[in-house]
């Protein structure tokens, strides 16, 4: 068998790659298009995130005047086009201040406490854990 009968699958596959990654290096378009633009807007009720700030719903947005409403994403390359760069400051460091500025605000804190989630197996272990605790407890008071 010739050598480049052998070699046609890798250069094959080679070629696959390098398509592909050009293909995601340059998309050919960057606007993200929505499927509801245009139409009406669709009812929703998001409950507060935070305590202090305010829920939010359809209802709220339906005034009649035009509302924009952002969801800002840190993976998200469009999103992080967003963050305002100060003229000679590296976009790392405006992520790195944005970050400051949202840990200083304590969003992603009450966030976290308000979403906890946990494994059905470390559930179960925290429930057992806390009967044994009240079992104690309730032991303890019965001997005094």
């Amino acid at each position: 068998m010739s050598r480049a009968i052998r070699f046609a699958p890798l250069a094959l596959l080679l070629l696959v790659i390098v398509a592909l990654v050009w293909r995601l290096a340059t998309p050919p378009d960057t606007d993200v298009h929505s499927a509801l633009e245009g139409r009406p807007l669709p009812t929703f009720a998001l409950p507060a995130i935070l305590p202090n700030k305010p829920a939010l719903s359809s209802a709220d947005l339906a005034t009649g005047q035009p509302r924009l409403l952002n969801v800002f994403a840190s993976w998200c390359v469009p999103c992080v086009a967003e963050v305002k760069v100060q003229e000679g400051e590296s976009i790392e460091s405006a992520l790195r201040r944005f970050k400051r500025k949202v840990q200083q605000e304590d969003i992603i804190k009450d966030i976290k406490k308000h979403s906890f989630y946990l494994k059905p197996g470390d559930k179960r272990r925290a429930k057992q854990a806390l009967a044994r605790k009240r079992n104690r407890k309730k032991m303890r008071r019965e001997l005094e």
